[in-house]
């Protein structure tokens, strides 16, 4: 059996693969959200897998940003302390999945030109705060994991986990899982992004103000996932780009003569944002359940995101489930204009009052 289970991560993701078989199960937890959810969702998740007498195969940070790092911060931090007490810790990681910024952003220019901004008066300095603040989000997960003996990138020796050639799957417990992104010109583009911002900022940085980095820039790093057991697959995507992921995907030979690829479980990239997927994302992106994890702020998921799912999923003749984990402005916008049922399509929405939703598979 195989089974994703969406926890409630308002903004943010943070998401539980489990698969039984053969006697023997796997766990695998991808990103945390905010501090908050790991203290209101995701710990009574985790403490209730641990009471049946589970532990998690591996953890995975897709991206550092702080609604997918913070909660996880907070887990290896309560971690971390528990290992002062007498009892048993919350419960036991057996390896962690995190590219460094330092291993993946960062050329060994960008830090030290932070630094220096941070040095500086106005909004110079306070931007160069924010992205630092990012990164060391970062570093704080990998001196946790050190601190707790959990194994880093240890799938690939200790360095970055990338999508390359050839294809090179990793078993995880009864889970194959192929790495589609980052691609090595992924990490070229956001480099390139943080150096012209880094340009812009040391040129006029008293004329600058409310100039931030933009938030595409560390999301182009993302880890993005094709899991599969049991003849079912999951593509999960982080915040990574739908152009991208198509290139890596038919880089690596994972597309059909059609240009296609065929999943059971979509996860939407970027919390729905219109701006992650390419006009022709669903056409070539095809799944059974496509899940959504956002709550409306900053717009997501985007009102045009769902509505270009739906008409390309009509243009094929084909249903779909769309399952998200809040009923929020844009979510209700799609479901007064397109009704399910008879809009070919049905809807599963994450009870205010529970932790996560199921799918299962």
């Amino acid at each position: 059996m195989l089974k994703l289970r969406v926890i409630q991560a308002e903004e943010g993701d943070c998401l539980l693969l489990m698969h039984e078989g053969d006697g023997s199960a796997t766990r695998v937890l991808i990103d945390g959200g905010l501090t908050s959810i790991y203290r209101a969702h995701l710990r009574p998740v985790l403490a209730e897998l641990a009471a049946e007498g589970g532990t998690l195969d591996l953890v995975v940070l897709s991206h550092v940003d702080s609604d997918h790092v913070r909660g996880l911060n907070a887990f290896f931090a309560e971690l971390r302390d528990q290992q002062a007490e007498p009892t048993e810790p919350l419960i036991a990681v057996r390896n962690l999945w995190h590219n460094a910024f330092s291993e993946t952003d960062d050329d060994g220019t960008i830090t030290p030109r932070l630094r220096a901004l941070e040095q500086m008066a106005g909004v110079a300095s306070a931007s160069a705060l924010d992205a630092l603040s990012t990164v060391g989000e970062g570093s704080s997960l990998r001196g946790l994991a050190t601190d707790l003996r959990i194994p880093v990138n240890a799938a690939r020796k200790g360095r970055p986990i990338l999508a390359g050639k050839p294809v090179d799957p990793v078993a995880v417990g009864g889970l194959t899982v192929t790495v589609v992104g980052p691609t090595k010109a992924n990490l070229d583009a956001i480099r390139a992004e943080w150096s012209a911002w880094l340009d812009d900022l040391e040129a006029a940085p008293s004329s600058l103000a409310g100039v931030a980095l933009d938030k595409t820039a560390p999301n182009l790093s993302s880890l993005q996932l094709l899991v599969e057991a049991d003849d079912k697959r999951l593509l999960l995507t982080g915040d990574g780009r739908g152009d991208h992921l198509l290139e890596a995907l038919d880089a690596l030979g994972l597309l059909d003569g059609d240009g296609k690829i065929e999943v059971d479980v979509l996860k939407i990239p970027h919390h729905g944002s219109i701006r992650n997927v390419p006009e022709d994302f669903f056409d070539r992106v095809i799944a059974s359940t496509y899940v959504v994890s956002a709550n409306g702020r900053y717009g997501n998921p985007d009102l045009a995101t769902l509505e270009m799912l739906l008409s390309s999923a009509r243009a094929a003749g084909r249903a779909f489930e769309l399952v998200v984990t809040n009923r929020c402005a844009p979510v209700d916008a799609f479901v007064r204009a397109h009704p399910p049922g008879r809009n070919g399509y049905t809807l599963k929405a994450l009870p205010a009052d529970e932790h996560f939703i199921d799918v299962v598979l």
